[in-house]
């Protein structure tokens, strides 16, 4: 919060929790006591310079070398977080305003969710390279970032080189969304220069190819706009994504990726015609029923590919299983959607589909919830969070990707992940 020429005063709502004014008044110094608890708790630091207000949430662990770490990620640009396919890795960018003009400046992070340590790729002001969103980090340590020039994905490793994905010949916009756990796959989609239409691509050893699109969209029709590639399985047997003509958004899936896609819920896949009154006249209009993703996540299918997570009609999470080939609808918490789930059909929904803040846990075997996405992680951590939804487990069930929503004061709701991770020996 930029304060400046304002006086700022600061002060918290619980007793354990200090903040005070540095001497030159430009830091804030927040001092805490023992926690001998027994039990992780929260506080409010709360900032105030004249009319502007800004709220800090601190969390603060019991004394106990087996309690799993639960983190707010404060200062992740935009709240955009990515988590590796084994949950070794948490990725992201942190953003300041730095020079003389002031310039926008990212830094390119990774954490290890088990050590706690933090790598950074470098420092990159927007005049060099302007970078929007990560999308994906790989367990090998690559980090991929689209940046805003040329839509285009770059690709940073570990040992400080960094370089523009490759994408199929003819085309650009080339945008990693995607990785498997042994890094031998990518996968995304690009944009032909020529016909303007998107295509799903798999990238092998960093060489890109173009998967096959579905012969026709979800009403039988040509295609117009394309389809995306969206994900991948851990295991790199499965890839999924979208149509995305417009108001088609029918879900796909690839198991054969020299094929064309399958219909992801094609158990409940309906194409209905209509007798609509336009005002000047009756005229026919095809509806299509079945599993659709607008705002499609890029954690939507399990670890084996098993499972895959969407909604359907938009309306109410709906999850797809592979193997057998049938869905599960999931109606009995309104509007919502499918996030992600778990190889053995633990499935984590966002209440709403639009600025989601909240969520829950559903057991499709057994097809039973298993409540809010905080009484659940009570319930297998032993850790009280304040709110949010879950966007990735790993498969060793111990490292969480989760989105926080909280009110930000003047411009109303943000978003930032969190992460519940080992505690560090």
């Amino acid at each position: 919060m930029e304060t400046s020429p304002a006086d700022w005063q600061a002060e918290t709502d619980a007793s354990w929790l200090e903040a005070v004014r540095s001497e030159d008044g430009r830091t804030l110094i927040l001092t805490v006591s023992d926690n001998d608890s027994g039990a992780e708790r929260m506080a409010t630091v709360s900032i105030y310079a004249g009319d502007a207000y800004q709220s800090v949430r601190v969390s603060q662990l019991a004394d106990n070398a087996g309690f799993p770490r639960y983190r707010q990620m404060f200062g992740i640009y935009e709240g955009w977080g990515v988590m590796s396919p084994s949950g070794r890795y948490f990725g992201g960018m942190e953003f300041a305003y730095e020079g003389d003009p002031e310039v926008e400046t990212y830094y390119p992070i990774i954490i290890d969710m088990y050590t706690d340590e933090k790598f950074t790729y470098g420092r990159f002001p927007a005049t060099e390279l302007w970078l929007y969103q990560p999308f994906a980090v790989s367990d090998q340590g690559v980090l991929f970032i689209q940046e805003t020039e040329e839509y285009s994905t770059i690709a940073f490793d570990m040992s400080g080189n960094y370089s523009t994905v490759e994408a199929p010949a003819g085309m650009h916009m080339a945008t990693v969304q995607g990785t498997s756990a042994d890094g031998r796959y990518w996968v995304g989609y690009a944009q032909e220069i020529e016909t303007r239409m998107y295509y799903g691509v798999i990238w092998e050893n960093g060489v890109p190819r173009v998967l096959p699109s579905p012969s026709k969209n979800s009403y039988g029709e040509e295609l117009s706009i394309g389809v995306l590639a969206r994900g991948i399985s851990a295991d790199g047997s499965v890839v999924y994504g979208s149509i995305w003509d417009t108001n088609d958004y029918g879900m796909v899936y690839w198991t054969d990726f020299d094929a064309e896609p399958q219909i992801v819920g094609k158990d409940v896949y309906e194409l209905e015609t209509q007798i609509m009154d336009t005002g000047e006249g009756m005229v026919e209009e095809k509806v299509f029923h079945g599993m659709k993703s607008m705002n499609m996540t890029l954690t939507n299918v399990s670890h084996s590919g098993r499972w895959i997570a969407g909604d359907y009609d938009l309306n109410c999470a709906a999850f797809y299983n592979t193997e057998t080939e049938t869905t599960v609808i999931v109606d009995d918490y309104g509007t919502s959607t499918g996030i992600h789930v778990t190889d053995d059909g633990i499935a984590f929904i966002g209440i709403g589909n639009l600025g989601v803040t909240d969520g829950v846990v559903y057991d499709l075997n057994a097809k039973t919830g298993l409540g809010s996405t905080e009484e659940w992680v009570l319930d297998n951590f032993g850790i009280n969070i304040p709110a949010g939804y879950i966007n990735y487990i790993n498969p060793d069930r111990d490292v969480i990707l989760g989105t926080f929503g909280y009110e930000a004061p003047p411009l109303g709701l943000d978003f930032m992940p969190f992460i519940i991770a080992p505690s560090l020996e």
